[in-house]
Protein backbone atom coordinates (compact mmCIF):
# COMPACT_ATOMS: atom_id res chain seq x y z
CA UNK A 1 0.00 0.00 0.00
CA UNK A 2 1.33 3.43 -0.93
CA UNK A 3 1.63 6.02 1.84
CA UNK A 4 -0.82 8.91 1.92
CA UNK A 5 0.41 11.79 -0.23
CA UNK A 6 2.59 14.09 1.88
CA UNK A 7 3.67 11.33 4.29
CA UNK A 8 6.72 9.13 4.45
CA UNK A 9 6.31 5.37 4.44
CA UNK A 10 7.69 3.90 7.64
CA UNK A 11 7.48 0.17 8.16
CA UNK A 12 6.06 -0.34 11.61
CA UNK A 13 5.07 -3.75 12.84
CA UNK A 14 1.79 -3.34 14.67
CA UNK A 15 -0.06 -6.19 16.28
CA UNK A 16 -3.80 -5.68 15.67
CA UNK A 17 -5.60 -4.68 18.82
CA UNK A 18 -8.85 -6.29 19.92
CA UNK A 19 -11.30 -3.42 20.32
CA UNK A 20 -13.23 -3.35 23.57
CA UNK A 21 -15.54 -0.80 25.16
CA UNK A 22 -12.66 0.30 27.41
CA UNK A 23 -10.30 0.76 24.46
CA UNK A 24 -12.94 2.80 22.61
CA UNK A 25 -13.21 5.02 25.69
CA UNK A 26 -9.42 5.44 25.76
CA UNK A 27 -9.50 6.20 22.02
CA UNK A 28 -12.17 8.85 22.63
CA UNK A 29 -10.09 10.41 25.42
CA UNK A 30 -6.97 10.47 23.23
CA UNK A 31 -8.95 11.88 20.29
CA UNK A 32 -10.43 14.61 22.49
CA UNK A 33 -6.96 15.58 23.79
CA UNK A 34 -5.03 15.41 20.53
CA UNK A 35 -7.39 15.64 17.55
CA UNK A 36 -10.57 17.51 18.52
CA UNK A 37 -8.82 20.90 18.57
CA UNK A 38 -8.59 20.72 14.76
CA UNK A 39 -11.12 18.06 13.76
CA UNK A 40 -13.88 18.95 16.25
CA UNK A 41 -15.28 16.75 19.01
CA UNK A 42 -17.64 15.12 16.53
CA UNK A 43 -15.12 14.80 13.69
CA UNK A 44 -16.91 17.47 11.61
CA UNK A 45 -13.84 19.66 11.15
CA UNK A 46 -15.64 22.53 12.85
CA UNK A 47 -13.05 23.81 15.29
CA UNK A 48 -11.51 26.93 16.77
CA UNK A 49 -8.53 26.94 14.34
CA UNK A 50 -10.97 26.77 11.40
CA UNK A 51 -12.93 29.69 12.83
CA UNK A 52 -9.61 31.57 13.00
CA UNK A 53 -8.73 30.91 9.36
CA UNK A 54 -7.13 27.45 9.15
CA UNK A 55 -8.40 25.42 6.21
CA UNK A 56 -11.19 23.09 7.29
CA UNK A 57 -10.45 19.40 6.91
CA UNK A 58 -13.03 17.08 5.41
CA UNK A 59 -15.34 15.65 8.05
CA UNK A 60 -13.84 12.41 9.32
CA UNK A 61 -17.14 10.60 9.00
CA UNK A 62 -17.75 11.27 5.29
CA UNK A 63 -15.36 8.74 3.80
CA UNK A 64 -13.53 5.51 4.41
CA UNK A 65 -10.19 6.07 6.10
CA UNK A 66 -8.03 3.06 5.22
CA UNK A 67 -4.77 4.91 5.90
CA UNK A 68 -5.83 6.74 9.06
CA UNK A 69 -3.31 4.88 11.20
CA UNK A 70 -0.50 5.99 8.84
CA UNK A 71 -1.80 9.57 8.79
CA UNK A 72 -1.88 9.70 12.60
CA UNK A 73 1.57 8.12 12.77
CA UNK A 74 3.33 10.26 10.15
CA UNK A 75 1.13 13.35 9.82
CA UNK A 76 0.00 14.88 6.55
CA UNK A 77 -0.15 18.48 5.36
CA UNK A 78 -0.44 20.71 8.42
CA UNK A 79 -1.33 17.77 10.65
CA UNK A 80 1.64 16.76 12.82
CA UNK A 81 2.93 13.23 13.25
CA UNK A 82 1.92 11.50 16.48
CA UNK A 83 4.40 8.61 16.32
CA UNK A 84 6.38 10.03 19.23
CA UNK A 85 3.39 11.23 21.24
CA UNK A 86 1.11 8.17 21.00
CA UNK A 87 2.09 4.52 21.21
CA UNK A 88 1.07 2.16 18.38
CA UNK A 89 -1.73 0.78 20.59
CA UNK A 90 -2.96 4.28 21.42
CA UNK A 91 -3.02 5.18 17.71
CA UNK A 92 -5.07 2.05 17.01
CA UNK A 93 -7.53 3.09 19.73
CA UNK A 94 -7.88 6.54 18.14
CA UNK A 95 -8.53 4.90 14.75
CA UNK A 96 -11.18 2.67 16.35
CA UNK A 97 -12.85 5.68 17.95
CA UNK A 98 -12.85 7.64 14.67
CA UNK A 99 -14.40 4.61 12.95
CA UNK A 100 -17.07 4.50 15.69
CA UNK A 101 -17.74 8.22 15.08
CA UNK A 102 -18.01 7.57 11.35
CA UNK A 103 -20.40 4.65 11.80
CA UNK A 104 -22.53 6.51 14.32
CA UNK A 105 -23.23 9.24 11.77
CA UNK A 106 -24.79 6.66 9.45
CA UNK A 107 -27.04 5.03 12.05
CA UNK A 108 -30.70 5.92 11.41
CA UNK A 109 -32.19 7.89 14.32
CA UNK A 110 -35.54 6.12 13.91
CA UNK A 111 -33.90 2.87 15.02
CA UNK A 112 -33.07 4.33 18.44
CA UNK A 113 -35.46 4.02 21.35
CA UNK A 114 -36.64 7.24 23.00
CA UNK A 115 -34.13 7.07 25.85
CA UNK A 116 -31.20 6.77 23.44
CA UNK A 117 -32.56 9.57 21.25
CA UNK A 118 -32.46 11.85 24.31
CA UNK A 119 -28.79 10.96 24.88
CA UNK A 120 -27.90 11.93 21.31
CA UNK A 121 -29.51 15.38 21.49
Amino acid sequence: MMPVEGTIAIKEEVKPLRITKRRLYVGQTLYNRNCAICHGLDGSGDSLPVRRGLTKSDPLYEKELPNLYDVITNGVGKMPAFKRKLTPNERQMVVAYVEALRLSRRFPMEKLDERDKEKVK
